[in-house]
């Protein structure tokens, strides 16, 4: 349950194009602007951040010094490498995670930093 999508309550399964149009500052506030705003019935990044955190810092006590490969939803990853580089979550959208890409982390000790992220090199040769 750690590492579960973000819920997105009462827009759950809903495209973000549509959410777009339909409810534009709602959806600026979930996807851009606002890491604290929650749906109902959901969670807000904040929550959803804090919860895949706990889930690296404990990884080290099951998995120490193994390469672990953890797959989440862009925006999620965006919160957690605000956090990690910031210390806030306050500009998560500036840590653009497109969909396929991927992120390096070094947890070492209870230290856990982000070294790259949103790495797409893989995809180049995708027709």
């Amino acid at each position: 349950p750690a590492l579960k999508e973000q819920a997105l309550g009462e827009f759950e399964g809903m495209s973000v194009a549509w959410l777009m149009q339909h409810h534009p500052d709602t959806a600026n506030r979930l996807f851009n602007s606002d890491a604290e705003y929650c749906p109902a019935n959901g969670e807000s990044l904040v929550q959803a951040c804090h919860r895949f955190i706990h889930f690296l810092y404990n990884l080290e006590q099951v998995a120490p010094h193994k390469t672990i490969c953890i797959v989440s939803h862009g925006q999620v990853i965006q919160g957690v490498i605000a956090l990690l580089k910031e210390g806030t979550i306050n500009h998560f959208s500036k840590y653009a995670h497109s969909n396929a890409s991927y992120s390096i982390f070094d947890l070492n000790h209870k230290e856990c930093k982000a070294l790259k992220w949103g790495i797409a090199t893989h995809l180049r040769h995708i027709p």
